[in-house]
C-alpha cells in the first residue's frame, strides 16, 4: 500500500495517535455503519461529475466555475488502488482556453472518509486568463431544526503556554469565522483540523498545506452553514504547459459522540498516512527535542546545538532525534 504524508503538521497528530494505539484502543472507535453510510451518499451527491454544486470552487476569467464547469468538457474515471481504497479522476476542460482542471479523490471502505486535491493545467498555447479565489473546499451543510453547529478548533502555535490549545465556537445564524495561520507557517495561531458538531453528527474537516491555507465557516439566517478552504490568497495565470495544485482536502464523517469520532480519526491516520517500516510495521514512538525558541529570533549555532545535546545526555535522557529549527 503506498503511504504519504498529509502534510508536515500531521506529526503533532501522530504523536497523540500512536500513544493511544500503543496503549491499546477501545473497540468502540472503529467506524459505524451508519457513519461509512454517511460518507457514501455525501460522495454519490458531490463527486459525480455532474454534481452542483461540486465541493470546489474557483474564479476563471471574472467568471464563477459554478456558471462555467456545467458547459466544459467532462471525463471521470474510478479506479482500485488496492483492496481498501478507490481513486476517482475527474476533468474539466475548457476547449477555449485549453485549462484543464482535475479533481482527483480518493474513498475508503474502512473509514467514513474521502479526500481530494485539485490541479490546473495549460494545455493550451498561450496564457490563461486569470485564476483567482481558488476554494479547494466549498460545501454547504444542512442541520436539524433544532440544535446548533458546534466547531471545535485549536488556536495554533506561537511559542505560548496556550499553543495549540482547543476551542469551540457556536456558528450562530449569520455569523462568519475566518482562520489563517501568519506569517506563512501552517500551524502559526492557526491550526488546520477543524471538527464540525450539530445534534447527533458531526464532520472534520482538515486543509493539508505546509502553507498560508485559510477556512471559512458562513451560516444562513436559518439551518445552513458554508464550509470554504484552500490557500489563502489564488490571483495568477498559467503559462502554457505550466500546473499547479491545491491544497489536499479531508472530510470524515461521523455519528453520536465527538470524542470517539476524534479516535476514528486517528485510527485512518495510523492506517492510511504514518509511513511503515521495511517489514511493514509500524514504527515505535520517537522521542526527540530541540532547542528552538530559547534563542532570540531562533538563531542557533554549532556550541549552542552541542550544549543542550550534551545537556540531555548528561541528564541521562536518551533521545532518538534531534531536531533543528529551519528559522
Amino acid at each position: 500500500m503506498k503511504h504519504r504524508i498529509v502534510f508536515l503538521t500531521l506529526i503533532v497528530v501522530v504523536f497523540g495517535s500512536a500513544f493511544a494505539t500503543y496503549a491499546g484502543q477501545s473497540p468502540v472507535a472503529r467506524p459505524t455503519a451508519q457513519e461509512m453510510a454517511a460518507a457514501k451518499k455525501w460522495v454519490k451527491e458531490n463527486l459525480s461529475a455532474r454534481a452542483e454544486p461540486l465541493p470546489f470552487s474557483f474564479v476563471y476569467g471574472g467568471k464563477s466555475s459554478a456558471d462555467m464547469l456545467g458547459k466544459w468538457k467532462v471525463k471521470k474515471e474510478t479506479r482500485k488502488l488496492d483492496k481498501l481504497r478507490t481513486g476517482q479522476t475527474i476533468t474539466y476542460n475548457d476547449t477555449d482556453t485549453g485549462l484543464s482542471v482535475r479533481l482527483e479523490a480518493v474513498t475508503y471502505s474502512d473509514f467514513p472518509t474521502v479526500e481530494w486535491t485539485l490541479y490546473f493545467k495549460n494545455t493550451g498555447a498561450v496564457d490563461t486568463p486569470i485564476l483567482s479565489d481558488i476554494q479547494a473546499l466549498d460545501t454547504l451543510l444542512d442541520r436539524p431544526a433544532q440544535g446548533e453547529f458546534a466547531l471545535h478548533h485549536h488556536k495554533g502555535d506561537d511559542c505560548t503556554p496556550d499553543s495549540y490549545e482547543p476551542r469551540q465556537v457556536t456558528l450562530s445564524p449569520k455569523s462568519e469565522h475566518r482562520f489563517a495561520p501568519a506569517g506563512g507557517r501552517p500551524t502559526n495561531l492557526g491550526f488546520p483540523y477543524f471538527n464540525l458538531e450539530w445534534p447527533g453528527e458531526g464532520l472534520i474537516a482538515v486543509i493539508g498545506w505546509p502553507g498560508q491555507w485559510a477556512a471559512q465557516f458562513t451560516r444562513d439566517g436559518a439551518t445552513g452553514l458554508r464550509v470554504r478552504a484552500g490557500q489563502e490568497v489564488t490571483r495568477f495565470k498559467l503559462h502554457a504547459g505550466e500546473e499547479v495544485r491545491s491544497p489536499l482536502i479531508v472530510l470524515q464523517f461521523w455519528k453520536g459522540d465527538r470524542v470517539r469520532a476524534q479516535n476514528v480519526w486517528r485510527r485512518w491516520m495510523l492506517t492510511h498516512n504514518l509511513p511503515r517500516t521495511h517489514d511493514g510495521k509500524l514504527p515505535p514512538p520517537i522521542f526527540s527535542s530541540c532547542s528552538g525558541g530559547f534563542f532570540p529570533g531562533l538563531k542557533c549555532n554549532e556550541a549552542d546545538e552541542l550544549r543542550f545535546i550534551n545537556a540531555f545526555t548528561e541528564a541521562g535522557i536518551k533521545l532518538d532525534y534531534w531536531w533543528m529549527d529551519a528559522g
